[in-house]
């Protein structure tokens, strides 16, 4: 490895640049092989690495926006999409659990994270109702908080809201998605609009624009699960409150902590 070093320092490729393609492009002009082979190898151990990721431990609690301006067809869509989300993950006790909160005037907690740990969460998600009223985001984002429980500490937390951004308050819904950003756990906030949702909104509850996501139909969720998935994976970290930051695990505590951090298009951390 640092005989490598070295030899990339002296053609000037040092630091190696993150492009698979610029890789690609050294990895040739060094060993004159075709570079077909060094992608496929690249695909392959990204590969591998999201199947680990997929199976490691991740608490995601979805808020669903359930209120009158959502209207009975995109409510549909969301629990089609609720649906195919839990039946293309790895529901165990030990790997994926979910649990929903739907809101719309008041919130409720439809099930836990503990009460399904096997798939059949997907008949439960069927089943939810739609009861529509007022929309009010904020009270919901503040219980979702306390949907976490103390348990597996080794956790990723994971909030994935899901609404069409026209909350009773946006500066209340804002200041809401600011705690759930700021809390010490650092819950991975993503935000999922439907039915042209106020995009202001939708970036002020995510931790990023790059965890903001439009779910306008059935050909959407692919993109959507596999983008959200990637980057809990990735581990693309917002830290907003200026502490320690930990994705998994609780200071002092016994567990294992994950930590893995994307620094892609980020100047500090």
């Amino acid at each position: 490895m640092l005989a490598l070093f070295l030899y990339l320092e002296h053609l000037n490729e040092f630091p190696i640049p993150y492009s698979i393609d610029a890789q690609a492009a050294i990895y040739e002009s060094i060993t004159h092989h075709n570079v077909d082979g060094f992608k496929d190898g690249v695909d392959e151990l990204d590969q591998i690495t999201q199947d680990q990721c997929r199976t490691n431990a991740l608490d995601i609690v979805f808020v669903v926006d359930e209120s009158g301006s959502i209207g009975t067809p995109n409510f549909q869509l969301i629990k089609d999409f609720l649906e195919h989300f839990a039946s293309d993950s790895t529901i165990a006790a030990d790997a994926t659990r979910i649990a929903i909160r739907p809101f719309s005037s008041s919130n409720y907690l439809y099930f836990s994270l503990n009460d399904f740990k096997t798939k059949n969460i997907i008949n439960e998600i069927k089943n939810m109702p739609y009861n529509g009223g007022g929309t009010n985001t904020a009270d919901a984002l503040d219980a979702a908080l306390t949907d976490y429980g103390t348990d597996r500490p080794e956790s990723v937390k994971v909030m994935v809201t899901i609404t069409d951004g026209a909350s009773n308050s946006f500066l209340s819904t804002s200041a809401a998605a600011d705690r759930v950003k700021n809390d010490l756990r650092n819950i991975q906030s993503f935000a999922i609009g439907v039915s042209g949702a106020n995009m202001a909104e939708l970036n002020a509850i995510a931790i990023s624009g790059e965890h903001v996501f439009m779910l306008n139909g059935w050909a959407d969720f692919g993109p959507i699960k596999s983008n959200l998935l990637q980057k809990v994976c990735e581990g693309n970290i917002e830290n907003n409150n200026g502490g320690d930051t930990q994705v998994g695990g609780n200071a002092g505590t016994p567990g294992k902590i994950i930590l893995k951090i994307g620094m892609t298009g980020k100047d500090n951390f």
